[in-house]
């Protein structure tokens, strides 16, 4: 939506968004098949109320930066905000929250009339906006998360092909939770983006006994690769290809507890804490796997990512192994297989590390550059010197741009 916010524009868009949720809402009506912060519609629906509240009790309030959302919270524990958020919908039928979502709606409504255009785009006109204006908060709060309420539910309510092959495998005993991982995990896929199905066991699953189960519902599908993780990797009958990783929660727990007392790996070092805190719970038969997401989520993880930064750097540049050295000797000898490797392991340890200095966990392999852009601390000039490195793998040319761009992250981390 433009920048320059008008009054009418923001009620008919907000009628109208309303009016496609709650179609919505009746196109959707199967419980959702994955489950992340929230569960069903009342909390999707909870959470827009509770945002409305939020917002109004600013505009009564009009506080000055540093501002509290609500009591104790601010924009830095955003996250807890919102998963309080949803504790508080559990207390309410679906029926209650939609009535409630209604009149607050409303309310937002009868307000939002009673602004002029100049009310929404006047820089410091209400403080607690800063460093934008009051028009980017009220659609934020109306239209704009209309929309994401709807992309929520209609990503939640998920494939009828995975779920009748789901609803069959959830009846193995030996299995203790089905979560979704991945891209599509994140609500980041694309038309390309396989599904990740994460199979937590207690015991192994036979290969014959999910080949049973599986083969129905693929038109193909290669069982038990072992090249990483135990991996069952096909297509479904839609298209869409699958991966079933199969792996031991408690063998998983145990990882976790290894992070956490600093056992940290080079290059993918909070990989599987991102893993284990952004995948959707699909299955959780004693309610194992949430407990784990519940006990990690707000766990304090600063001294991980400092000694992420602490054991990466040192590789990356100023010792006699680092890679820039690796990589300068490389292009001379022009060894271009001896290039790409020792790049790729440089990758692998900047981008850890850009992501530990920014205390956000290792996000996987895909999209990595892109996902780094929008960090708040990186170098300058990135994507075009990594960009052109990838292009000019053999030229000396990029060296020195590769040089400087090690030297800025190191700067970076030092001041942070």
């Amino acid at each position: 939506m433009s920048s320059n916010y008008r009054v009418k524009t923001i009620i008919e868009d907000s009628k109208k968004r309303a009016d496609d949720l709650f179609d919505c809402i009746k196109k959707h009506p199967d419980p959702f098949l994955y489950s992340g912060r929230d569960e069903n519609v009342r909390d999707v629906l909870y959470h827009l109320y509770g945002w409305h509240n939020i917002l109004m009790d600013l505009i009564a309030k009009n506080p000055k930066p540093p501002i509290e959302l609500k009591p104790g919270y601010t924009w830095k524990n955003l996250e807890k905000l919102n998963y309080d958020l949803k504790t508080s919908a559990e207390a309410y039928s679906l029926e209650d929250v939609i009535k409630l979502f209604k009149q607050s709606h409303e309310r937002m409504m009868l307000w939002i009339q009673g602004l002029s255009d100049e009310d929404l785009n006047t820089p410091d006109l209400y403080p607690f906006t800063a460093p934008s204006t009051l028009g980017e908060f009220v659609y934020e709060c109306m239209g704009g998360h209309y929309t994401w309420a709807i992309q929520t539910i209609e990503f939640h309510r998920g494939d009828d092909t995975l779920r009748s092959l789901l609803d069959e495998l959830k009846q193995l005993p030996a299995i203790e939770a089905i979560v979704l991982g991945g891209s599509r995990g994140k609500q980041q896929g694309d038309t390309l983006s396989d599904y990740d199905i994460y199979v937590y066991t207690t015991t192994t699953i036979p290969v014959e006994t999910r080949k049973k189960i599986i083969d129905p519902y693929v038109s193909l599908m290669e069982y038990n690769h072992t090249f990483f993780e135990t991996e069952d990797d096909g297509i479904l009958n839609n298209g869409i290809g699958i991966e079933f990783i199969y792996r031991n929660l408690n063998d998983f727990k145990q990882m976790m507890e290894n992070l956490f007392e600093l056992k940290v790996n080079r290059g993918y070092s909070t990989c599987f804490l991102d893993n284990l805190l952004t995948t959707k719970i699909i299955f959780d038969r004693n309610g194992s796997y949430k407990a784990l997401q519940q006990t990690y989520r707000f766990k304090d993880k600063r001294k991980i990512y400092q000694t992420v930064v602490k054991q990466n750097i040192p590789l990356l540049y100023g010792t006699q192994p680092c890679y820039y050295d690796q990589i300068v000797k490389a292009v001379k000898r022009q060894d271009l297989v001896a290039v790409n490797h020792r790049l790729t392991e440089y990758l692998s340890l900047f981008f850890d590390t850009l992501f530990a200095i920014n205390q956000v966990n290792h996000p996987g392999e895909k999209r990595m550059l892109e996902k780094a852009l929008s960090l708040p601390l990186k170098p300058s000039n990135m994507a075009e010197i990594i960009e052109n490195m990838c292009t000019h793998l053999g030229e000396e040319a990029y060296l020195e741009d590769l040089r400087k761009l090690t030297l800025e992250l190191i700067k970076i981390a030092k001041n942070d």
